[in-house]
């Protein structure tokens, strides 16, 4: 029988949905060392930054790129020595300090939520699966093991980022040999144009988090709130997240501000809602103006789909993985595919204007 040859549009079609339905599908099956793949990208990230970093300072003075990298890395080491020299002590303080405030603010939501009829069945319809908690000694060994966990993923993070920032250039070769020779060039223009993008995105995030935190913990402070500067940490580190990160940093804070009275309570959400106003107005549209901008909509759709598929890991990376397939999409589909024209996310010809 004569082969059906399938339309143009067809196959423009199913190619789209055919990728999509791999990229959602192998993370789900691959659930139990999707974290490890996590982790791993974590530690790119990591590696886009600190070659950033590197030849930035190799522009400023001519060196060897493993002096460059190691230059960096000591600057990173002595920076946060200083600052736990400096603040360290504060901050753990009121680390603990918070550990110990919190029971106490959730004790105080829930006289709140009993005094209504409404909120205490709505509670105690929530909290049902929760009462039937494990035993102790089941609780100690999640712990132990989520502690391990995350420091197995930080060792990863840590070393993938250096061995790749000391000789990216092995590495994109590794990924280049993947791909038929004729098409090599725009391989190697893809990479570059992803290197370029993530690294005007990490610039973003980190200018958004310190202004953030500042803000934070300065507004907290103006209206006496209690721990205000580990509030402020928290939410200047959440704030990586977009979107979903100020709503779970809030949160504690929030509750803190319940132990005092209401009044405090009431004045750390009109900090807050202060803080996103100006972020969402004036410093957002300014650094996006010279980082990656992305559609809220989208960001937040990625946020909850990687939520579902992965949780908080996810949830965190899921932002940094929408810009890499957001380029990919744009570059090898929208280009190379339709054929047509498409402004790259973070070209830069016009976020200048």
């Amino acid at each position: 029988m004569p082969k059906t040859a399938f339309p143009p549009w067809v196959r423009q079609f199913l190619v789209p949905v055919t990728v999509l339905l791999l990229l959602l599908g192998i993370p789900y099956l691959l659930r139990p060392v999707a974290r490890v793949f996590l982790a791993v990208f974590a530690g790119v990230l990591l590696a886009i930054f600190l070659d950033g970093c590197a030849s930035l300072l190799q522009r400023g003075i001519p060196m060897r790129r493993g002096l460059a990298l190691a230059i960096v890395l000591v600057l990173i080491v002595l920076s946060f020595t200083a600052l736990l020299w400096v603040g360290g002590a504060q901050v753990a303080a009121q680390a603990a300090g918070l550990s110990e405030r919190l029971p106490a603010a959730v004790a105080t939501v829930r006289s709140y939520i009993e005094q209504s009829e409404i909120l205490r069945r709505l509670f105690s319809w929530f909290s049902q699966e929760g009462g039937k908690s494990g035993d102790i000694l089941g609780n100690l060994t999640t712990i132990f093991s989520s502690t391990l966990e995350a420091l197995a993923h930080t060792v990863i993070i840590v070393f993938t980022g250096i061995y790749i920032a000391l000789n990216p250039a092995v590495y994109s070769q590794a990924v280049l040999r993947l791909v038929p020779p004729e098409r090599r060039p725009r391989g190697k223009e893809v990479l570059t144009e992803l290197g370029q993008v993530m690294r005007y995105w990490l610039v973003g995030r980190v200018a958004e988090m310190a202004v953030i935190g500042v803000l934070t913990g300065v507004g907290l402070l103006l209206i006496g709130a209690p721990l205000a500067l580990i509030l402020g940490v928290i939410a200047g580190l959440f704030s990586f997240i977009p979107f979903l990160g100020p709503l779970l940093s809030a949160v504690p804070a929030i509750l803190v501000g319940l132990t005092e009275s209401p009044k405090v309570a009431l004045g750390v959400v009109i900090v807050f809602a202060i803080v996103q106003f100006v972020e969402s107005n004036l410093i957002t549209p300014f650094i996006e103006r010279r980082a990656v901008s992305m559609p809220p909509a989208f960001v937040v759709a990625g946020q909850f789909l990687m939520a579902v598929l992965l949780g908080f890991y996810g949830v965190l990376l899921a932002t940094p993985l929408i810009v890499l397939f957001t380029v990919l999409v744009q570059m090898l589909y929208i280009q190379d595919v339709l054929d047509e024209p498409v402004q790259v996310l973070g070209d830069r010809g016009t976020n200048d204007d």
